[in-house]
């Protein structure tokens, strides 16, 4: 374990070189912001356990990994924006086709539910601009977006 003075010397040693490789993972300087930032605060985290000698390449596979995720969810958002996108099909209901306005009308979707799916799938918002849009926290854009997705869904089966 390292005290707080060795890890910021750390932290002053690997930032330029780990928000570098996090820029070209992401390319998006805020992104690579946020991806550093928490590889950092994931070393941090296990301070006791990782070695100072091993920290830099340990920070750069958090940021491999953290970027990794990203893209993966980033195939996902796609794949449910061309869903949305995509006139939906009623089962049972042979031609009847669902617009995008009609499936955001579910009464089961809260309003912030239904303006964060709007912002995101339909205008093309990221998730940092929703949240600045709207005053909420990343985090919660992110749970209305994912809860909203799976409400959409769960109305498209029935």
């Amino acid at each position: 374990m390292y005290t707080v003075e060795e890890f910021e010397t750390l932290y002053r040693e690997n930032l330029d070189r780990v928000f570098g490789y996090a820029i070209r993972c992401v390319g998006s300087r805020g992104l690579a912001e946020e991806l550093t930032s928490d590889a950092f605060l994931a070393l941090f985290r296990v301070r006791e356990k990782i070695d100072a000698g091993r920290a830099a390449p340990w920070l750069l596979t958090v940021v491999k990994n953290l970027s990794v995720d990203h893209w993966r969810r980033q195939a996902v958002e796609q794949r449910h924006l061309q869903q949305i996108k995509e006139p939906a099909t009623l089962p049972g209901s042979g031609e009847a086709e669902l617009s995008v306005e009609q499936m955001l009308a579910d009464p089961a979707l809260k309003p912030e539910h239904r303006t964060c799916l709007l912002m995101r799938y339909v205008h093309g918002m990221e998730r940092p601009d929703i949240a600045k849009a709207t005053g909420m926290t990343e985090n919660q854009v992110k749970s209305c977006l994912q809860y909203g997705l799976v409400i959409l869904r769960k109305s498209m089966r029935q």
